[in-house]
C-alpha cells in the first residue's frame, strides 16, 4: 500500500505511473511555459481527505502520475483523513495561496459537511478557488441478494409496508451514501428506514452483502466486486454510470433523486487567477486523455470537463441544494 507521502513522477517504479505510462505522456515544461504561464518553484502538495487505497485516493494518484513533469516539480500526495474529509479541507483552506498546497476535493465535504457538522468546519464553502474537475460518480442502490425483492416496484412496496422495520448503511453523517438515501427516502415517502453508520464504504458494502443491513448506496466498483452477493436496483446520479451502463437511474424510474460526487482539485482562498488557470490547463490535459478516462470508468466514475468558473458554480449550487435536504431530513452529526 502506498505511503501517505508518496512522490509521483513518470517513472517505471511508480505503480500508478506504470498504469498510465502508455497513454499519458508529458510534454516538457518549457512548452507549458512558452506563453509565460505560472509554474511552481517548489514541490506541490495534493491533500487527499481519505486514507490510501480507496477510490478517491486512487483517482488522486492517477492525476498525480499523469501530471508527471508538467508541473516541473514533484507532486506529493498527502493523505489527511478525519471527520469525513473535514480535517483535510480545514488544512488546505488555511494554507498559503501560492499554488503549492491543493485539496483533492470531493464535493460532499464542501457541499454537505458544513450543513451537518458546522462546529468542526473552519472553511467557507464558497471560499475555495475551484481549479479543475477530475471525475464524477453516482452510487448504486443495493440490497442483500439473499433477501432482495425481485423488482424495484416490489422493493418499494416492501419498504412502505406498515410493519417494515428496515435499515440502511452509510459511511458517515453528511457522506453521499447517507445523503443519497435520505433524498431517496424523501422522494418515495419512507421515513422509517433507520441509518446505521460504518467507518468506510468497504465496511458498508460488506454489511449489506452479509445481510447485516437491508439497503445501502455504495460505489459502483464495490457493487461490481460483490455482485454475486448483492441485488442492484438503480443508480443515484442523473446519468447512467459507464461501469454499469444497463442499470437505470432513479430519475429514469420516476424519482426526484440526483446524488453524485464531483471529484476535483481546489485551492486555498486568495489563490491568484494566473495560478488557477495554469494548474487547470495542465490538469485538464491529463483528464482529457482517453487512458485516464478509461481508468476512471474502472473506478466507477465518469469523465467531466469544466472551467474553474463552471466548477465553482457547480459547487455553490450543490451546497445550496444539499442544505435543503439536510434540513428536510433533519440530518445531524453523529
Amino acid at each position: 500500500m502506498p505511503s501517505a507521502h508518496s512522490v509521483f513522477r513518470v517513472l517505471p517504479k511508480s505503480l500508478a505511473a506504470c498504469a498510465l505510462l502508455a497513454g499519458l505522456s508529458s510534454p516538457p515544461l518549457a512548452a507549458a511555459q512558452a506563453s509565460g504561464t505560472w509554474a511552481p518553484n517548489a514541490p506541490v502538495h495534493l491533500v487527499v481527505p481519505y486514507p490510501p487505497g480507496g477510490g478517491t485516493d486512487v483517482a488522486a494518484r492517477l492525476l498525480a502520475a499523469g501530471l508527471g513533469d508538467k508541473l516541473g516539480q514533484p507532486l506529493i500526495v498527502e493523505n489527511r483523513p478525519g471527520a469525513n474529509g473535514v480535517v483535510a479541507a480545514n488544512l488546505v483552506y488555511g494554507a498559503k495561496p501560492d499554488g503549492l498546497t491543493l485539496f483533492f476535493a470531493v464535493s460532499d465535504v464542501i457541499s454537505t459537511a458544513p450543513h451537518v457538522n458546522p462546529d468542526v468546519i473552519h472553511f467557507k464553502p464558497d471560499g475555495f478557488r475551484a481549479v479543475a474537475p477530475v471525475g464524477r460518480g453516482g452510487y448504486v442502490l443495493v440490497a442483500p441478494a439473499e433477501k432482495a425483492k425481485a423488482t424495484f416496484a416490489e422493493m418499494l412496496q416492501h419498504m412502505k409496508a406498515p410493519d417494515a422495520h428496515l435499515n440502511y448503511g452509510h459511511w458517515g453523517a453528511g457522506s453521499m451514501s447517507q445523503m443519497a438515501m435520505e433524498q431517496f427516502k424523501l422522494a418515495v415517502g419512507v421515513p422509517n428506514l433507520k441509518a446505521i453508520p460504518y467507518k468506510g464504504s468497504a465496511p458498508v458494502m460488506n454489511a449489506v452483502a452479509g445481510a447485516q443491513v437491508d439497503y445501502a448506496f455504495i460505489p459502483p466498483n464495490l457493487a461490481v466486486a460483490a455482485k454475486s452477493r448483492l441485488k442492484m436496483y438503480a443508480v443515484s446520479s442523473a446519468e447512467r454510470i459507464p461501469l454499469l451502463p444497463d442499470l437505470p437511474t432513479l430519475k429514469e424510474l420516476g424519482l426526484d433523486v440526483n446524488a453524485e460526487t464531483l471529484y476535483g482539485v481546489v485551492a486555498p482562498p486568495g489563490t491568484p487567477a494566473a495560478v488557477v488557470d495554469a494548474l487547470h490547463d495542465r490538469m485538464a490535459a491529463v483528464t482529457r486523455d482517453p487512458a485516464f478516462a478509461a481508468r476512471l470508468v474502472d473506478l466507477g466514475y465518469a469523465s467531466v470537463s469544466m472551467s474553474p468558473a463552471e466548477m465553482d458554480a457547480y459547487l455553490k449550487t450543490d451546497y445550496a441544494r444539499w442544505g435543503d435536504v439536510v434540513k428536510r431530513a433533519d440530518i445531524k452529526a453523529e
